[in-house]
């Protein structure tokens, strides 16, 4: 019920800038005068009469006009006709063609515009919303968890996460480092992990093709876990000591078949191409998994996930060729009716690491996207039970071309009424985007200086 309140907001949010948008066309000046006084009364045509001084007493003053000549269109009134309808005819078609081209762009863009401000803002509809996207209660452990940390070449951080997750408050847990034969410098830094966590912490190699890529290490370690629910990290993650205890609480009282955690990307240096990065995660993570998840449509990230041992399996576990493995078993579960839930809690997110160079974010990006069009292209989601989760995740998966669609036609549909004199309904209907674009801009600076708060009070 609450995400259909969330829903028809924003679709009245559409209706009312629509109308707005059509009372404006409506609005056009008939008949004005230059001085804004009304137009003169009838009299006889072709000239002007004025009041007699006496009855027999009558002055007519001619006028150039002739009867039938229509009276010249005022200038505040170019491209419209006396009846308020457009006169385009002394615009060509091609040009008339292109300001509908311009008004079909724009509203595509508010469209996309609205949508992304009202996910955005799902979780903060109400304080009970805030409250249920949190963990519960806390009860007596309940299950036993597996914990998989794959490491690739070239990462780092390992021994500090497998440390990390060895001191976790759980009674019932197991740490299993994921390496490839070849990476010596990571397969030195799990050992060493195992030896200060005898017991706890293991190590599983796999072959060197195998440890080349992320999604085929987590499928061949899965065959090494013994917990009944698998959980999944990357190396360099500050995970909270108390978040498996939450997590446990988490299946036995909703009792869901994955368990998506809050996830908090931090900028070590705050430059302009992190703090992009950072706050559209924090976003993303906060608030807009909070709408897939009650939509049963949740595509999960890749760490901080948890998963039942037997849902996993039976799903067919990790697909080997993934490039976004957590995307692709969220619309795995969700296509076989798992139950997915989304918890965030401020006390409790996974602290990640921003990339601190445009290269490095490059690549992740660039990976993110394939991997989204990965899972487009498999056909998969076409499976899922509802007309509106299969929209939903059509969007989802195309949403950074989405986005960049939206601020091209913004800049587009704005240049091109104001350099090509679209009439004022046009060039009105060209800036409507860019009003729940200003406002998504002016969340995301408050979510900002939120970020920037805690991170400076040592979170």
């Amino acid at each position: 019920m609450a995400d259909r309140d969330a829903t028809r907001r924003g679709r009245a949010l559409v209706v009312v800038a629509f109308g707005i948008l059509l009372a404006l066309a409506a609005v056009t000046p008939v008949g004005a005068s230059g001085d804004g006084e009304p137009p003169p009364a009838d009299g006889p045509a072709g000239g002007t009469v004025l009041p007699p001084a006496d009855e027999d007493s009558v002055s007519i003053v001619p006028t150039d006009e002739r009867p039938d000549e229509p009276a010249e269109q005022p200038s505040g009134a170019t491209g419209l006709d006396q009846t308020g309808g457009f006169d385009l005819g002394d615009v060509g078609p091609l040009v008339a063609v292109g300001w509908l081209l311009v008004a079909l762009l724009s509203l595509l863009a508010t469209v996309i515009a609205v949508t992304r401000l009202t996910r955005t803002l799902h979780v903060w509809r109400s304080p009970a919303a805030v409250r249920a996207s949190g963990f519960g209660r806390v009860t007596e452990p309940a299950t036993s968890f597996s914990l998989l940390v794959p490491a690739r070449r070239g990462e780092a951080g390992l021994g500090r996460t497998l440390d990390r997750l060895g001191g976790l408050d759980h009674p019932s847990s197991e740490v299993l480092a994921v390496v490839g034969r070849d990476d010596l410098e990571n397969r030195a830094a799990a050992l060493a992990a195992a030896a200060r966590s005898p017991g706890r912490v293991r190590v599983v190699v796999v072959d060197e093709e195998v440890g080349t890529r992320r999604a085929a290490a987590l499928d061949r370690a899965v065959a090494e876990c013994h917990g009944a629910v698998i959980g999944v990290f990357g190396p360099g993650d500050e995970v909270r000591r108390p978040l498996l205890r939450r997590v446990d609480s988490c299946f036995a009282e909703d009792r869901p078949d994955a368990v998506q955690g809050g996830v908090l990307v931090v900028g070590r240096h705050w430059r302009w191409f992190t703090t992009r990065h950072v706050v559209d995660r924090y976003f993303w993570h906060r608030s807009r998994l909070q709408y897939h998840a009650q939509q049963h449509f949740t595509p999960l990230e890749e760490t901080t996930v948890f998963v039942r041992a037997a849902v996993l399996r039976a799903a067919g576990g990790w697909h080997r060729q993934s490039v976004a493995e957590g995307c692709d078993l969220g619309v795995r579960l969700s296509v076989n009716g798992a139950k997915v839930v989304a918890r965030y809690d401020p006390s409790l997110v996974t602290h990640k690491s921003a990339p601190d160079r445009t290269g490095t974010l490059l690549r992740e990006e660039t990976r993110r996207i394939r991997g989204f069009l990965q899972v487009l292209r498999s056909g998969v989601w076409r499976r899922l039970p509802t007309r509106r989760q299969r929209r939903l995740a059509r969007v989802t998966l195309l949403r950074p071309f989405a986005e960049a669609l939206t601020g091209l036609a913004i800049t587009t549909a704005a240049v091109a009424a104001v350099v090509g004199g679209a009439p004022a309904p046009f060039a009105v209907l060209a800036l409507v985007p860019a009003v729940p674009a200003l406002l998504t801009l002016g969340v995301e600076l408050a979510g900002l200086a939120d970020l920037r708060s805690s991170t400076t009070s040592g979170s």
